[in-house]
This record gives structure tokens, C-alpha cells and sequence, in this order.
């Protein structure tokens, strides 16, 4: 420790040395506005060529806020030009003797041409500009009532499954409209809500930090995939949206409508939506903290603390091997976007977005979304465990059906006011409230691998449970001088939770049970907990020369939180008898921790470089204070580099390779030591002995576009190793097995418990290749992924690892023919094989074939045909999941009104009955397969509504 902050000094002092040492910044600085509607014009490509040789040239990309900054070598006679697709290209001479800030440059947009156009050359589909990838809409054709969902899904490398959209191997974390935020961190709900015909081109970068895009100063070391809608100019002004409704066999409904107003800066957005048909539009808030909602009764899931950690903070590499979710509605929580949830879903939906610029000092964006969500689910599992006795039990079998209603309200502020050029002030609070309710029902036996029933158990409860959270940050910017800036950032956050559920379980013995029979048992049980924590940054940016930027940082945090919960054993008529010892736990959880960190940046128009070495140290403390108690406390220190390296060989060719490592602290939650009995067969605890974990992550990626074909590669890499990984410690009871007062495993069952261990591994590649097919007119994608991941767990006292390869090819063929002609179809290949050091489980395998096919014809003016066909096989699950299904939805619809704005629909779902909930998940501890239900064959009559009228 003594020995890392020596080190840490002498390069403090260095940095000093070099400060000292740093010459004048020659900077030319600007910012790109709409000449008419004097918004700004993000992606916008800013060149200055050397003359009288202007092959010599130097670049940069416009920010969201229409600003750039490009660092030339030497003073001279250069010439700007600036250019964007629906724009005229702005060039002006400069002579650039020192440090220039050009104010706005203002660019006139192209005019509409209408008639019939004919091009005989291929259209430019993509460029690369930077870390941008631009796709011109235009070369992209859909039907006339397409979103901008439909268009996206077109684009090369982009897809979305389940709810989740992906671009590039990466989820995408966040939509913006003309480079502002747009319905907050919801990128269904943008892409949903604008029409095709709307959009211009479709950029798809990392977005940086809010700090990065107000200082000019990157920090590559807090990304985002971000995607942004460039709209055409003519359509920023006017009314336009859909309304829908249809009414259909088994009482199968859905209604629902967008109705968007833009003049100028000003938009506002209405959106709704009520259906029976499991149509849903969620983010990520609408299952944070909810514990066991619709009944799926916990194996050990992550508590709502560690899912915030995982998907918002980016602090972990995925979810510790076995603390995941068992299934059901939420069982895909490591996405960052809710799935389609499983089971029969009613769904309720209202937002309501509202966004205005004035002048440029103030830009605000407020958003209010509800969603309630009813679901029915019954599922039946299969878990094949990793046990190192292969005469113990190795199998676990459930049934279960649920019911629950989750209600949630998001409220989302966002005011950036610039009273000046220097000065930008950032808020921005979010506030977030869940009630819900649950009630369900699981019946569940262990077996031996003979498939012998060791125990069996029935288990009913009833659950309420609401979450409160609240947070805000605020974010000064002091701009000195080009490359010259001091931030100030503030982050306070507050989590209440309250939970309060009663079980009743009856447990099954045979004549394996050595001790007297426990028979049937109830309990209720109340968890309250809160986490309140506080966080301050401060940055200050030095430029060294005109390529070499200085960065240092310092970052204290606080958290303070506690975990309350308490068991009760139940009489007969659900009266409170006595507080179950074992069950019950009030933790106390206390967090300091410090973050000293400097960095440099160089930046040229072929190489950029970004250095950065911090130094972390804090103290993280917990004490209980019911029951027995106990306290622990833990120090750590930490260097923690960054390195990212980026290489252009070309405007349309660059490799990007990035290392970053990170640490992950123990929850409330994995430290305390309650055991968690909501499924009396599958125990879990926390371990007060946990430490906190170091994981080294290395990301690559390659970029090339080839001109005017558009054909696209796109290589991704990402290698990741856990020391101190915090994996799972299991116990599985061969016989009866007391673990303590009151505290009992029957024959089969397993308890777990958090624990650190190392030899971690994830790899992941993925690799995209697309390419237009003029014979075909239609771009062609070719793409291959390929997953490893080795996860380190303990079984009865040995250490054991499972090791699962998945690799998958893809190809698709979407039609670029005309807006009469739409179609996209897909087919993936996939492997999937998992291995184990378990006696019951060396090798388990199976192959997926996945065909879709989408298509839309309009073989008349005012009908249109629509169907979708979807085949899904599997080969090595065995039994019925081995079944090949073919799910084929169908639709015939007749346009009418002016400008066909009107459609009446006879659709057709499922329509040959074979619709099919299988999955199988892999995590440290077992091989899960499920049958879940799913909706089935139904036909609805459905009316919409296009309106759309522009230029107001």
C-alpha cells in the first residue's frame, strides 16, 4: 500500500514537471447550427485542409451540441469545409495564427426534390466518421407506415430480440433525436414513436459523458452505445402520429396511440398503450428492486442493490454465477432492457415527454412514464446441478404458477443552462416509484440421478412490496480557454425499500429422513432496507500542446445503507408465534472510499491515445446488530489504469483497442449473514467474509466502410478475468442435514452462499459483415459470434469450474426494393456446450436453428399484405424441447381516407398453434430448461390512424 502511493506521488510530481513544460494550445473551435431553425447539427463532418497543399488536412465530428475542436500543428492558410447529407457544404478560407473560436456556423438545408428521380449510380449507404458510423435512411426503403424501428432493424449489425435492441454486439443503452434526449433512457419508446418517412440518417456511436461533451475533453473511459436520429429539416415543424385499437377471439384486445408535436425546438410527445396480447414497451425501471413479483419465488436471485449495480453502473461483468433469477417473468434481467416477458401479460402504458430549447443558455427535456403490468405464468424446470458425487442428488424438478401486478411511475428532469460561452450548469433528478403484488404457488422435488424423489415440498405466499428511489445529479462546467476547463460534479441518491410477505410451506418426507418430520410450517416475513449515498467530483483539464491534454481527477463517495429482516414463525391461523432467529438480520453497511486519478490524451487525425492511472482506496465497514452480533471491517487500495488506443487508417477505416480494469464491492445484501428460506429446497445467505473483487477487462474493435457501396465490417472483441470474482458456495445435503437452529435441509436441497474465488474467464467476439446485393436489390449481412465464459464455483467443499462455449453464425437478406416491396429474413446457427468438473455433468450440448421472416407487400394501392414466420429447433434438450415449432402470424389489411392514412386489419396470430415457451440458461451451479406458457392462436380485427401533417 505504502509502496503504490510512493509511486502515486513521484507521478504527481512528474505531471507538475510537465505542466510546466506545456506550450501554447493552437485550437480552432466552432459550433454547427441549422440556419433557419438555429438548432444544433450533430455528426456534422469539420475539415480544415492545408493550403496551398490540401492534402494535408485535420478533422472532427460535431458533438450533440453542435460543437468541435480541431488541434492543428502550426499556423497558416487553411480552408474550413463543413458538410452533413441534406445540407449544402459551408467552406470558408482561414488564416489561423493563433487560437480561433469561429462562434456558430450556420448551414442551409438541401430542398425537398419531388418527381421521379432516376440515380444511376449506387447510393452511398454508411460512412465512418471518428467513432461514428452514419447511415444515410435513404438507402434503406421501407413501407410507407414504417417506424423508425422498422428502419433501424434494416441496418447492418443492428437487431432487435426480446425488447432488446443491439447494435454492433452491443446493447444500446440510449436513443437520442437530433443529437437531444428523447422519452430518457427508453430506446423502444423513441424508435416506436417516429415515423421512417421522419428520418434523414441513423448515427451509431459510444457516447461519452456529460463531462466530455461540455469540457471537448474525451473520457473514453465512461461510454454508452448511443444511437441518433438525424430527422429531415422539413419535418422538424408539425403534428404527426398513430392511433390503433382492435378487438379479437378470446377476448384478446389491444389499443393504444403516439401523438407528436415539434415547431422548431419545442416537442412534446404523448404516448399510450393497453393490451392483453403481451405487447410491452419497458425500461429497465420497471423491475428494479421488485423481489419475487409474479411469484417467482427466488433461488438466490441478486437483491435490487447488486441488479442497480449490474445494469446502470456497469460495475460488474455480468451476474455472479448462481445469484440469478430462476425464471419467469424477469429471468433475463442481465439485459439492460426488459425483455418480452414470459407467461400472459395485460399490459397499461402512459408517457409523456416534453422538450424546448431557449436561445441557446437553456435546454430543458422533462419525461413522465407509468406502466402497470399483469402477469399469469406457469412454468415448469429442470436443473441438472453440479455436484461432485454423482450418487447424491444431482436433479431438481418445479412447477409453479403466479400471479402479480407491478405499477411503476418514472419522472425524468433534465436542464442544461449556459448563461454563457464558459459556463454550463447540468441537472438532472429522476425519481422512481414501484409498488406490486404477487401471489405464488411452487411445487418442487429433488432427485437422485436414478431419478429417485429424495424430498418434495408445496409452497404458497403472498408478497407487497414498494421501492422509492430517488437520485440527482448536478454537474458545473468552467471553460477557461480551448482544452482548459474545471467540472465540479455532485451525485446524491436515496432507495427505500419495503417488503412484507407471508409463505406457507408443506414439505413431503420418505425414508431417506432421519430426523423428526417438520410437516407443514408458515412464516411471514419483513425485509426493509435503504441506501442513501453522496458522491462529489472534481476534474481539471490543462492543455499541454496542441495534440497533448492534462487530466486530473479526485472523487470522494459515502454510502450509508441498512437491511433489515425479520422472520416469524406462523400458528394455524397466521398469528406472529416467535422470530426466527436465523432468518432474521439488521445489517448496518458503511462506505468511504476515494478516487485520486490523472490521465493524458493525445489526439492527432490519425492516432489518438488516452492514458490514465487512479488510485483507489477506501473503507467499507458492516455490523450487525440482530441476533448475534458481529462487525467487520475492510480496507483496500487500488491501482487502477486505463489505456485506450485508437488508430484511423483512413476517414473510413479505424481499430480501437481499450484495457480497463474495475472493482466490485459487496452489497448489503452479500454481506449479511440471513438465510433466505422463500424456497425451502434452494437456501441462500450472504457471507460477512466477502472481499471485494478485481475483474481486468480488455475490449477491441474494428471499423471499415467501403465507399459508395456501403458495404460495412464491423469486428468486436472483449476479454474479461474475475480476481477475488465473487462466485457461489453451495451445499447440497445427500440426507437430512441440520444447518443450524431451526434451520434444516431436507434430503436434496442446497444452500448457498456467496464467496470469492479466482480463475474467472468471458470472451465474447462478434463480427458483422454487410454488403449490398444489387441483383437481389437488398443488403446481405453475414455475421458470427462466439462466447466463452469459465465460472469458478465450490459444491460440497471441492472447487469446481463450468465452462460454456457458445458460438453462433448468422445471415440475413433485407430487401431494399421499393416502399410496395419490404422484406427481412434471418437464420442463425448456433452451439451451444457446457462442461464441467461435476461428477453428474462432463459434457452437455445442444444445436439451435432460428429462421424468421418478415414481409409486407402492397400489391395493390390500398390492400396490403403482411405475414411474419418464425422456426425454432432444437437438437440434444431431449424430450418435447426437442420439437421443431413454427409460429406463422398473417394479416390482410385495406387502406382508405385521404393519403391512405386509415387501415382496417384482419390478423391472424399463431396460426398454426404451435407457439412454444423453451429456453435453457447456464450458470455456475446447474443447466436450467423451462416450459413456460406462452400465448397462443388468436385472430383480431384491428383499425389505425396515421396522421401526419407538417410545415404548421
Amino acid at each position: 500500500m505504502r509502496r503504490y502511493r510512493r509511486w502515486f506521488g513521484v507521478l504527481l510530481c512528474s505531471t507538475g514537471v510537465v505542466v510546466h513544460w506545456a506550450q501554447a494550445q493552437l485550437l480552432v473551435r466552432g459550433r454547427v447550427l441549422d440556419a433557419r431553425e438555429r438548432t444544433p447539427l450533430p455528426g456534422a463532418t469539420v475539415q480544415l485542409l492545408s493550403l496551398p497543399d490540401t492534402a494535408r488536412r485535420w478533422g472532427a465530428v460535431a458533438n450533440p451540441r453542435g460543437e468541435f475542436q480541431i488541434a492543428l500543428p502550426e499556423p497558416g492558410r487553411y480552408r474550413l469545409r463543413i458538410s452533413l447529407v441534406g445540407y449544402r457544404t459551408l467552406e470558408r478560407p482561414l488564416q489561423v495564427r493563433q487560437s480561433l473560436d469561429l462562434g456558430e456556423l450556420l448551414m442551409e438545408s438541401l430542398p425537398i426534390q419531388t418527381g421521379e428521380v432516376t440515380v444511376e449510380a449506387v447510393q452511398e449507404r454508411a460512412q465512418v466518421k471518428q467513432d461514428t458510423v452514419e447511415y444515410a435512411a435513404s438507402a434503406y426503403k421501407v413501407n410507407p407506415d414504417a417506424t423508425a424501428e422498422e428502419l433501424v432493424r434494416k441496418l447492418p449489425g443492428v437487431s432487435v430480440q426480446q425488447g432488446q435492441l443491439t447494435a454492433h454486439g452491443e446493447t444500446v443503452r440510449r436513443v437520442l433525436v437530433d443529437g437531444r434526449e428523447f422519452f430518457g433512457q427508453d430506446p423502444m419508446a423513441v424508435l416506436r414513436t417516429l415515423p421512417a418517412e421522419m428520418v434523414q440518417s441513423v448515427q451509431i456511436f459510444d457516447r461519452e459523458g456529460e463531462q466530455a461533451r461540455l469540457t471537448g475533453v474525451r473520457d473514453p473511459s465512461s461510454v454508452e452505445k448511443t444511437i441518433n436520429i438525424i430527422t429531415n429539416p422539413a419535418m422538424r415543424t408539425g403534428r404527426f402520429g398513430r392511433l390503433y385499437g382492435g378487438y379479437g377471439s378470446n377476448s384478446r384486445y389491444q389499443s393504444g396511440g403516439t401523438l407528436n408535436f415539434f415547431r422548431d425546438t419545442l416537442r412534446m410527445s404523448l404516448v399510450g398503450l393497453s393490451n392483453n396480447i403481451n405487447q410491452q414497451n419497458f425500461a429497465l425501471d420497471d423491475i428494479l428492486g421488485v423481489v419475487n413479483f409474479a411469484g417467482q419465488v427466488s433461488s438466490g436471485g441478486p437483491p435490487p442493490m447488486v441488479m442497480r449495480m449490474l445494469f446502470q453502473g456497469g460495475r460488474f461483468p455480468g451476474p455472479p454465477a448462481g445469484m440469478r433469477g430462476r425464471g419467469g417473468p424477469f429471468a433475463q434481467l442481465q439485459n439492460f432492457f426488459v425483455p418480452e416477458q414470459s407467461g400472459i401479460n395485460t399490459t397499461h402504458a402512459l408517457g409523456l415527454m416534453y422538450s424546448n430549447r431557449w436561445g441557446n443558455w437553456l435546454d430543458l427535456t422533462a419525461s413522465y412514464v407509468f406502466n402497470q403490468l399483469r402477469n399469469s405464468a406457469q412454468t415448469q424446470l429442470w436443473r441438472q446441478y453440479f455436484t461432485v458425487d454423482s450418487t447424491g442428488a444431482a436433479l431438481y424438478r418445479e412447477q409453479s404458477q403466479s400471479s402479480g401486478i407491478l405499477n411503476t411511475h418514472r419522472l425524468n428532469l433534465r436542464a442544461e443552462w449556459t448563461p454563457d460561452s464558459a459556463i454550463t450548469l447540468l441537472l438532472t433528478p429522476r425519481v422512481v416509484f414501484q409498488p406490486s403484488e404477487s401471489s405464488p404457488q411452487q411445487w418442487g422435488w429433488t432427485l437422485q440421478s436414478t431419478g429417485d424423489t429424495l424430498a418434495s415440498i408445496r409452497n404458497r405466499s403472498a408478497t407487497k412490496a414498494e421501492l422509492l428511489q430517488g437520485s440527482t445529479q448536478l454537474l458545473l462546467v468552467r471553460r477557461f480557454a480551448p482544452g482548459r476547463s474545471l467540472s465540479v460534479e455532485l451525485e446524491a441518491e436515496h432507495q427505500p425499500q419495503l417488503q412484507r410477505s407471508t409463505q406457507w410451506v408443506a414439505r413431503a418426507l420418505d425414508a431417506h429422513d432421519t430426523l423428526p418430520a417438520m410437516g407443514n410450517f408458515g412464516q411471514r416475513t419483513s425485509v426493509d432496507g435503504r441506501t442513501t449515498s453522496f458522491s462529489a467530483e472534481l476534474r481539471y483539464s490543462e492543455p499541454l500542446d496542441s495534440l497533448l491534454t492534462l487530466q486530473l481527477l479526485y472523487r470522494p463517495g459515502w454510502e450509508w445503507g441498512y437491511s433489515n429482516r425479520e422472520a416469524w414463525q406462523l400458528d394455524s391461523v397466521g398469528s406472529d408465534l416467535l422470530r426466527v432467529g436465523a432468518l432474521s438480520s439488521a445489517l448496518r453497511r458503511n462506505l468511504f472510499q476515494q478516487q485520486l486519478g490523472i490521465s493524458s490524451q493525445y489526439s492527432s487525425s490519425r492516432l489518438q491515445w488516452t492514458a490514465r492511472l487512479d488510485y483507489q482506496w477506501g473503507r467499507l465497514s458492516a455490523r450487525e446488530q440482530l441476533g448475534t452480533p458481529w462487525e467487520v471491517e475492510r480496507r483496500f487500495g487500488y491501482l487502477v489504469p486505463f489505456l485506450m488506443l485508437q488508430y484511423n487508417f483512413s476517414r473510413m477505416q479505424n481499430l480501437r483497442a481499450v484495457y480497463r480494469p474495475f472493482v466490485t464491492l459487496p452489497t448489503a445484501t452479500q454481506l449479511q449473514a440471513a438465510v433466505d428460506n422463500s424456497n425451502p429446497l434452494a437456501l441462500s445467505s450472504g457471507n460477512p467474509e466477502l472481499h471485494p473483487g478485481y475483474t481486468h477487462m480488455l475490449f477491441a474493435r474494428y471499423h471499415q466502410v467501403e465507399l459508395p457501396s456501403g458495404s460495412f465490417l464491423f469486428a468486436m472483441l472483449r476479454l474479461m478475468y474475475g480476481q477475488q470474482y465473487i462466485s457461489t458456495e453451495t451445499i447440497i445435503a445427500s440426507r437430512d442435514t441440520v444447518l443450524g437452529p431451526a434451520l434444516r435441509l431436507p434430503p436434496g436441497a442446497q444452500y448457498t452462499r456467496p464467496v470469492n474465488l479466482d480463475g474467472y474467464w468471458s470472451a465474447r467476439t462478434f463480427w458483422v459483415l454487410g454488403m449490398p446485393a444489387p441483383i437481389l436489390r437488398s443488403t446481405v449481412t453475414f455475421n458470427l459470434t462466439l462466447d466463452y465464459t469459465r465460472t469458478p464455483a465450490v459444491v460440497n467443499g471441492v472447487r469446481i469450474a463450468s465452462r460454456a462455449l457458445a458460438p453462433a453464425l448468422g445471415l440475413g437478406l433485407s430487401s431494399n426494393w421499393s416502399q410496395e416491396v419490404d422484406f427481412n429474413l434471418s437464420y442463425t446457427l448456433s452451439y451451444n456446450r457446457v462442461r464441467s468438473d461435476a461428477a453428474t455433468l462432463g459434457n452437455s450440448a445442444y444445436v439451435q436453428h432460428q429462421a424468421n421472416a418478415s414481409i409486407t407487400l402492397l400489391p395493390w394501392q390500398r390492400w396490403v399484405l403482411a405475414t411474419q414466420l418464425g422456426y425454432t429447433n432444437y437438437n440434444g434438450l431431449g424430450g418435447e424441447a426437442d420439437r421443431p415449432i413454427l409460429l406463422w402470424n398473417m394479416a390482410l389489411g385495406y387502406r382508405f381516407l385521404e393519403g391512405n392514412a386509415a387501415e382496417l386489419r384482419l390478423a391472424v396470430t399463431d396460426l398454426l398453434g404451435q407457439n412454444t415457451g423453451v429456453s435453457r440458461s447456464v450458470s455456475g451451479q446447474y443447466i436450467e430448461d423451462s416450459l413456460t406458457q406462452v400465448l397462443r392462436r388468436y385472430v383480431m380485427l384491428q383499425f389505425s390512424y396515421r396522421l401526419r401533417n407538417f410545415q404548421l
